[in-house]
């Protein structure tokens, strides 16, 4: 998995790329996140449109990088929600914990007026 970090004025947006999976590795995701949060960046918006595989590893990765963004009293949203990663996130009832949105200006907007 690759992981780009690009900044809006007051968002951190990082493009994934490739398999959120056990076998691939994902500890770069929960670390990019709780180095982000620790410098103060604490909204950030993960862009899964270049994920191809994601399996409970991955899904445990996303929510651990929710509850560290949270316990700091920031925001982590989605965009981009492949297909299935939806399914994932629907079967496991955590599309109800994560905002997600399919405009990437539209959920910089969300966090504005958060």
């Amino acid at each position: 998995m690759t992981i780009a970090v690009r900044s809006s004025p007051s968002v951190a947006v990082l493009d994934l790329a490739g398999n959120l999976t056990f076998n691939d590795g994902t500890l770069p995701l929960r670390n990019r996140v709780r180095e982000l949060v620790d410098s103060g960046r604490r909204r950030v918006l993960l862009n899964l449109g270049g994920v191809t595989d994601m399996d409970s590893a991955g899904l445990g990765e996303l929510v651990q990088s929710y509850v560290a963004t949270t316990r700091q009293h920031g925001q982590l949203k989605l965009l981009n929600v492949p297909r299935h990663v939806r399914q994932l996130l629907a079967a496991t009832k955590l599309a109800t914990i994560f905002e997600s949105f399919e405009n990437e200006k539209a959920a910089l907007d969300s966090f504005e007026t958060a």
